[in-house]
């Protein structure tokens, strides 16, 4: 099913517009060691098209290998997947070389008459993935499958030759964007590593000479090693009253999830609606400023991770899972004191502090006695304060990269379909 068709654009399909038939890839027993051959993983084809590092080395001398090599300009389409994957798409430009393609992706060769770039889009566009999902065949609730006659019928809406070109250049600008904006984010992140490592260890710049042993290793002179109980004014647990399975804006409060502290520097804004017979606790009310830490969960790596608030709407209060620490202002900064949470020797001692097999949990007793480096207050706020213009602006590129993918949509969209039109010169139409 094709919707209408724009003025000068015809409709068709994929099988009329190949060089040879689609062919399956082939899946061999691949060694351990790179032999100068690559095979594509699966998971090489994305939402956003084909991901050269996904691969492997492939046997040096299969010559059914050798009749599975891709030519720049190919496509490949996962042919099983799960519906939401299954006929995800990727186009070969030529790196890694030579690289082949596994059973489940299927080789499309366009001719000269379809843009491999523009098929492309087409195939991961809306009404594209829509088809997809719509013809995949299958009863297993995580597999499903099309095959060639699927991807042969792949409906078509197919402006001139000059027109697809140009569509295509105008995704592929945005797609460029997007690269750089996630290439800035990831520079980003190893700068505030790098910087973590050597802040937390050695101080800020020039200010330390001398340096001495400690039981969590080396750390300036100048710092004290202080338990973490001796720092703080309170530590708070919160409340898990049973939830109403509603919508967040439905209710002015909530309970915040554990998952709202343990996946990442920032508290997250992820809660339960707090139920309207129960009456909210604005004692346990979460507000900027906080330190929380998640205090149980059942995987290792996620218990006693701790996150900052910077700012929380609709108003949320602790869950028991997660508690607050509040630190005497006057002894330590809570910015600096989640960026000590995180260091690597004092995780350690949080994680061997927990209690339990399936569920771990911190112990508030543990959790005092965890030794801390501490600068002195001013040093303190100038490692946060360096950390924090690092976030600010990796925020910052995180919501750009938001708004390209939001364009990016929108674009694919109204191009694919036609809805907006491309102007191509005469002599380009030509």
């Amino acid at each position: 099913m094709i919707g209408p068709i724009p003025p000068g654009w015809t409709a068709t399909r994929i099988g009329d517009h190949l060089r040879e038939p689609i062919r399956n890839g082939y899946s061999p027993v691949c060694p351990t060691d790179p032999t100068g051959k690559w095979i594509l993983h699966l998971g090489a084809v994305t939402g956003d098209g084909l991901n050269p590092a996904a691969l492997k080395p492939a046997p040096a001398a299969d010559p059914r290998v050798d009749s599975a090599l891709l030519q720049p300009g190919d496509l490949v389409v996962s042919r099983s997947n799960t519906r939401e994957r299954v006929g995800f798409a990727g186009l070969y430009r030529g790196y890694p070389s030579p690289c082949s393609y596994p059973d489940l992706l299927m080789r499309v060769r366009p001719r000269s008459d379809l843009d491999a770039e523009f098929l492309l889009y087409a195939l991961l566009s809306p009404e594209g993935r829509a088809y997809f999902e719509r013809s995949a065949r299958g009863t297993s609730g995580s597999m499903v499958k099309i095959d060639r006659a699927i991807l042969e019928n792949f409906p078509l809406r197919l402006p001139p030759l000059s027109a697809q070109r140009k569509i295509a250049a105008i995704l592929s600008s945005v797609d460029e964007t997007i690269e750089k904006t996630e290439a800035v984010i990831d520079q980003l992140e190893v700068v505030k590593n790098g910087l973590l490592s050597e802040l937390l260890t050695r101080g800020m710049p020039g200010r330390h000479s001398t340096f001495r042993e400690t039981e969590i290793g080396r750390i300036p002179a100048g710092w004290q090693l202080l338990a973490l109980g001796d720092l703080l004014s309170a530590i708070e647990a919160g409340w898990s009253p049973q939830c109403e399975p509603r919508l967040a804006e439905e209710s002015e409060w909530g309970i915040l999830k554990v998952s709202a502290v343990s996946s990442g520097d920032y508290v997250s804004e992820e809660h339960k609606a707090l139920p309207s017979a129960l009456e909210p606790r604005p004692e346990i009310e979460v507000k900027p400023g906080d330190v929380l830490i998640a205090r149980a969960n059942g995987v290792l790596a996620l218990v006693g991770r701790s996150a900052f608030v910077h700012s929380t709407r609709p108003r949320l209060m602790l869950s028991d899972k997660t508690l607050r620490l509040r630190p005497n202002p006057d002894r330590l900064d809570g910015f600096f004191l989640h960026l000590m949470l995180g260091f690597e020797p004092v995780r350690a001692q949080v994680v061997e502090g927990t209690t339990g097999s399936h569920m771990r949990n911190v112990s508030q007793a543990a959790l005092r006695r965890v030794m801390l480096p501490v600068p002195p207050p001013d040093e303190q706020r100038s490692i946060a304060t360096i950390i924090l213009g690092i976030d600010r602006r990796t925020t910052a590129e995180r919501e750009a990269l938001r708004g390209l993918r939001v364009v990016k949509a929108a674009l694919l969209d109204a191009l694919i379909s036609g809805r907006i039109r491309v102007n191509v010169p005469v002599q380009e139409a030509a």
